[in-house]
């Protein structure tokens, strides 16, 4: 498997690999527990600039490895170079599927930066052969569900009938 692209999306945003010098802007993302608490156990809350610099060194290093379309991205606003989130595209601590999900700081919430990343990395993940993914949100974050997912035409499973 190729490094993830850098993928431009069709209105403000580029989504592209981690850097190293990314670590500042990451860490205010992956050092709140805002964010954080929807991402254990996979990743704990960062606790310093040293160690988000190698964090994001073992993601890059990462990425690249195993048989299918995968990555983590960096979510960045093509008018300011601002990185305002992450996305992934990763089988999940336990399973053998391959599961989308979305990181932003707070204050970039319900903004559509979720919304707008998700035809980018599922076009390019379709594009490699994938022919499925999964997408989790807990149910305290519906704005996720409507903006991010049903928005793509991704139904919500809590809400159909069995």
């Amino acid at each position: 498997m190729a490094l993830p692209p850098t993928i431009t999306t069709d209105r403000r945003l580029t989504v592209r690999g981690w850097r190293v010098d990314d670590a500042p802007a990451a860490l205010p993302l992956y050092g709140n527990t805002d964010v954080t608490r929807w991402l254990g156990p996979a990743v704990a809350q960062v606790p310093d600039l040293d160690a988000m610099g190698g964090i994001l060194s073992a993601w890059i290093d990462e990425d690249g490895r195993g048989d299918g379309p995968a990555g983590r991205w960096a979510i960045e606003r093509r008018d300011d170079g601002r990185v305002v989130g992450g996305v992934v595209l990763l089988p999940p601590p336990r399973g053998d599927d391959v599961e989308i999900g979305w990181q932003l700081a707070p204050a970039m919430w319900g903004n559509g930066y979720a919304a707008e990343s998700t035809p980018a990395i599922a076009g390019w993940a379709f594009d490699q052969g994938l022919e499925e993914f999964d997408a989790w949100c807990g149910l305290a974050t519906p704005a996720t569900w409507s903006r991010a997912l049903l928005f793509q035409g991704v139904q919500d499973p809590s809400r159909q009938s069995r």
